[in-house]
């Protein structure tokens, strides 16, 4: 939604917008024109899921209704509210009819509604066992966190020794001494 409506003040080239809203402006201008007939090209790619169903259906579908709209789209799940379908391939008429003629043929539109339900369905499964996964993952941490309430409190020596134990960096310990520090610089000079 823009901070003023349809009054909003838009840069040159739209730069202050997103791509989403510049498709949404470019939409409302064209209908503005208030023409007879709509070549709409692919113009829900920009857009995500739910705003393309609500302009759709409140803007194609309904302010459009009574104008020609011609709807270029890869998006099948808006065919069954067509008036009629042309299907392409490779540049050429593949088929055309309405959706219910073209799904009875089963030809290349059915093949394409067919493989579009089986990878919806896939990614639907695909989700369901990532929800599964994560919700196990879940159950373990509750129960590994009940386990570790369940533990008996140390003494405060052993709290020690383990934090002790955990540690990256221990203090640093110092001997007092300098024969064996003059060893060391002694060896150091005879090596060069």
């Amino acid at each position: 939604i823009l901070a003023n409506g349809d009054m909003t003040e838009i840069g040159s080239k739209g730069l202050n917008l997103s791509g989403g809203q510049r498709q949404r402006v470019s939409i409302a201008r064209s209908t503005y024109s208030d023409s007879d007939v709509y070549l709409l090209d692919d113009i829900l790619s920009a857009l995500d899921q739910h705003v393309g169903r609500a302009l759709f259906d409140n803007c194609i579908s309904g302010f459009l209704k009574k104008k020609t709209r011609i709807l270029v789209t890869h998006q099948l799940q808006y065919l069954p509210y067509a008036d009629q379908i042309i299907v392409m391939d490779h540049g050429r008429i593949a088929e055309s009819g309405t959706y219910d003629e073209l799904m009875s043929k089963e030809g290349l539109l059915h093949d394409l509604i067919e493989e579009h339900m089986a990878k919806e369905s896939n990614e639907d499964k695909q989700r369901d066992e990532e929800t599964r996964e994560k919700k196990q993952k879940k159950k373990d941490a509750e129960k590994a966190a009940e386990e570790e309430e369940k533990e008996p409190e140390m003494t405060v020596e052993e709290a020690k020794a383990r934090e002790r134990r955990g540690k990256l960096i221990s203090k640093e310990q110092k001997s007092k001494g300098g024969f064996q520090a003059f060893m060391v610089f002694l060896r150091y000079l005879q090596a060069m």
